[in-house]
């Protein structure tokens, strides 16, 4: 059926009503369809963008694992080559003589024995001769930590290879933190042999060469009431424990690695 009315007015009352002409309805058309269709590409390419990211973010993943599990490998291999060298050093300076393992909680305890016989060292024994040798290398290693400290990480670079020269700055803290557990280690052996040696002159003060700690040694035990009884054992502690140092660094022929 044609239109009843000339195109012009058609026009005119479309616009005059705020209605859209078939041409205008046309073009709105085809932009909606070019817009559902710009859509649907860009979905696709987002949708395969992500899946890109996720693989890619997957196989990031596993690289940064691969790295963490070869990192570990590396740090145990170093972790092994200095417990290595400790031991090494544990025998050097005696402390395997005296060391003992808790069959309960698998601590490391140090067992004092064979080393003091009436307030000095007991003679040639294998203990004794333990204790005097570990003494010297102890004292000689601990006078210059920076070489010793070179010492170590020169032995751990064999033992660990590249592992360790790959990650110097973990191989050098971790050798500190093992000397400094040596040394440690060496000083409760000597504070064991000190404490031996202190208690069995504390009991008697005739044996005390120092006329002035023998006397304070004397007036504690006759005077057991004294006011000033504290303040004299404390006297008596810091000077018999220097006492006693000085005579277990004359026996063992070198000065013990904590001097009071």
């Amino acid at each position: 059926m044609k239109n009843a009315l000339p195109p012009g007015m058609r026009r005119r009352l479309l616009k005059a009503l705020n209605a859209r002409s078939e041409d205008e309805a046309d073009a709105d058309e085809l932009s909606s369809v070019l817009l559902q269709i710009s859509l649907a590409v860009m979905l696709i390419f987002m949708i395969a963008f992500f899946l890109f990211i996720g693989k890619v973010g997957g196989e990031i993943n596993r690289l940064e694992e691969l790295e963490i599990r070869v990192s570990e490998a590396e740090r145990e291999k170093i972790l092994h080559a200095i417990d290595q060298v400790a031991e090494r050093y544990r025998i050097q300076y005696g402390l395997k003589e005296f060391l003992r393992i808790d069959p309960v909680s698998g601590d490391k305890i140090y067992e004092f024995a064979g080393v003091i016989d009436e307030g000095a060292l007991a003679g040639g024994g294998y203990a004794v001769r333990a204790f005097r040798a570990g003494s010297m290398a102890a004292r000689r290693d601990y006078a210059s930590p920076l070489f010793l400290e070179n010492q170590w990480v020169n032995l751990v670079n064999e033992l660990a290879g590249d592992a360790a020269r790959n990650d110097p700055a973990f191989v050098t803290l971790t050798v500190r933190d093992r000397i400094a557990q040596l040394k440690r280690e060496v000083i409760e052996i000597q504070t064991l042999a000190a404490a031996d040696v202190q208690e069995y002159l504390a009991q008697r003060p005739e044996l005390v060469r120092d006329p002035e700690i023998r006397a304070l040694l004397v007036r504690i035990n006759t005077e057991p009431d004294s006011p000033d009884r504290n303040a004299r054992l404390t006297e008596l502690n810091t000077r018999l424990r220097r006492y006693v140092y000085d005579l277990l660094g004359a026996q063992s022929g070198v000065p013990m690695l904590e001097e009071p």
